[in-house]
């Protein structure tokens, strides 16, 4: 009734854009990492229970030395998930946990959804609990109305669901989402290396906690904040149909059978106090997308493209931000 499923990261610092499938990691060199994004699916009907999920890495090249409980040719974690059957007096999810960085003064918005899974509708609920671990922080909770992903003039500051109106009613009706967006502020300009840790937990009427969500901020001297967001380009003429946002884009075909195109934009933003050297970061296209041309970028200085890479030659200044963007078209066909 559970299933597993690995994914590369679509944007390479978080999970919450999913890549390709994957089955293993790429050739890790000494000391290097790799994002690996687990996608947890449950079958519908479970009954309420918790499940323990073993992720174990394994290296395929090393060989055992004898040295027996200290391998260090592999490594287990063990996760749990609580499984709240349709059932019960509320089946509502609250997710995922996310971590980030920040400047010292930074601030950083988090996105997280909240899914009514029950058979009635989720109302009465408490005011959002908020907490942070360290001085300094400020939490601030916004409805994101256009669900777009990132915080807009629309979208108004919430303090617990009762904010949210579906149907004429407060609330959130049997098999409803709605998108919460979680800004964290250091207002303290707390130094480099701390780490706060912000709890939001969602109550129903008599306190009962419903779901929870924490999210782990680092303080950083040097940080780049990189930025995925697209477009829908219908009639791949390299002009995007609307604004760009975070929120899903679908795509298809036009009337005349031709694969209508994307367009990515990826904003690079240097919020540290520090100048960054040469820069440089990738991006990886959905699967059944095929890329368009070359990027294009109003980075002012020396860059080079290769692919959906692009390299900031001259580095970037505290304070600048740029964009680059590319194209790619549909290639399944119906």
């Amino acid at each position: 009734g559970v299933q597993v499923t690995f994914y590369e990261s679509a944007n390479g610092t978080d999970c919450s854009s999913l890549g390709n499938v994957i089955g293993q990691t790429r050739v890790l060199n000494n000391a290097e990492s790799q994002l690996v994004c687990a996608q947890v699916t449950t079958a519908t009907g479970l009954a309420t229970s918790t499940h323990n999920i073993y992720f174990r890495a394994v290296s395929a090249t090393y060989a055992d030395n004898g040295g027996g409980a200290t391998n260090p040719g592999y490594d287990t974690i063990l996760d749990a998930i609580s499984i709240t059957g349709t059932t019960s007096v509320a089946g509502v999810s609250f997710n995922p946990d996310l971590r980030g960085e920040i400047a010292p003064g930074g601030t950083i918005v988090y996105s997280h959804l909240i899914t009514n899974f029950g058979q009635t509708a989720l109302t009465s609920t408490q005011p959002f609990a908020v907490t942070n671990s360290e001085s300094g922080f400020v939490t601030t909770l916004y409805y994101d109305a256009n669900n777009n992903g990132v915080i807009d003039s629309t979208d108004p500051m919430v303090t617990d669901l009762d904010s949210f109106v579906s149907n004429g009613a407060i609330g959130l009706d049997p098999g409803e989402s709605i998108r919460l967006l979680i800004k964290v502020e250091n207002t303290a300009i707390n130094g480099a290396g701390i780490m706060n840790n912000t709890v939001v937990k969602l109550l129903d009427s008599t306190g009962t906690l419903l779901g929870q969500v924490n999210d782990l901020t680092t303080v950083r001297t040097y940080q780049i904040r990189l930025l995925k967001l697209q477009a829908l380009d219908a009639t791949c003429d390299g002009v995007p149909d609307g604004t760009f946002s975070a929120a899903n884009q679908s795509i298809g075909y036009q009337a005349n059978g031709q694969a209508q195109c994307v367009i990515y934009r990826l904003i690079v933003s240097n919020e540290g106090a520090s100048a960054i050297a040469q820069f440089r970061f990738d991006d990886t296209l959905p699967k059944g997308l095929n890329l368009i041309g070359s990027p294009t970028t109003n980075y002012p200085r020396a860059y080079a493209v290769s692919g959906t890479s692009l390299t900031l030659q001259a580095g970037l200044n505290p304070g600048e931000s740029y964009y680059a963007e590319y194209r790619a078209q549909l290639t399944i066909h119906p």
